[in-house]
């Protein structure tokens, strides 16, 4: 009961339930397509940095599975915030702030990439906990959250793995770095905008209305 404070009426639960699937669903694609672009790192980051940094765009690799975390825990906090919920806020930063440490430490003897999965496998594994927090103290379930990240969500797994299994039959167009680089980024930004256009009928809306406004 300590967890469940400051909540309003439920007009208000509404509002917010409302107002998290509409911030969701117009940043979702943004940060969908960011997160899932580090799928070619190993091949932008070396040409944008140096080879001395050939080691983080592999470890970049590895984070392009925070995707869905990444996206439902940048909406969290303040939708429970909304919801006037401290505690609950302190419980799920502490419980991951936990994890963390102590996934790191027992990767730590494994390697530098073994902490980077381990982090990954954190994300996956307080993602439910912070699901069952927003349902009880905002009424936000999991249903709605899904249906405001589905598209992107599939959209930006098609891109991943038309890059994935691109990079390459790109190297065979050209051997240049750069040239590979502005390729793969290009095509797959194409491959996640037509995918997310087919999927969401949101998008297609935005499309056509801002097209007719440019014709005006």
């Amino acid at each position: 009961a300590g967890l469940n404070v400051g909540l309003g009426s439920g007009d208000d639960r509404e509002a917010i339930r409302e107002n998290r699937r509409r911030a969701i669903e117009a940043v979702a694609p943004g940060a969908q397509l960011v997160t899932l672009h580090q799928v070619h790192s190993p091949l932008a980051i070396p040409v944008v940095f140096g080879d001395k940094w050939t080691q983080s765009g592999q470890l970049a690799q590895i984070f392009a599975f925070m995707a869905l975390p990444f996206t439902l825990n940048f909406f969290a906090s303040p939708a429970l915030g909304a919801a006037g919920a401290s505690r609950a806020l302190m419980f799920l930063g502490g419980t991951q702030l936990a994890m963390t440490a102590i996934f790191t430490l027992v990767a730590a003897p494994h390697g530098l990439y073994a902490i980077a999965w381990a982090y990954v496998l954190r994300a996956y594994l307080t993602l439910p906990l912070q699901v069952a927090m927003l349902k009880r103290i905002s009424g936000i379930g999991l249903t709605d959250t899904m249906m405001a990240v589905w598209e992107p969500l599939v959209a930006s797994g098609i891109m991943g793995l038309f890059v994935h299994f691109t990079l390459a039959e790109v190297t065979l167009v050209t051997s240049n770095p750069l040239a590979q680089l502005i390729l793969v980024a290009g095509s797959g930004a194409f491959v996640y905008g037509v995918a997310l256009l087919a999927l969401s009928q949101t998008w297609r809306r935005l499309l056509i209305g801002t097209a007719r406004r440019a014709l005006a």
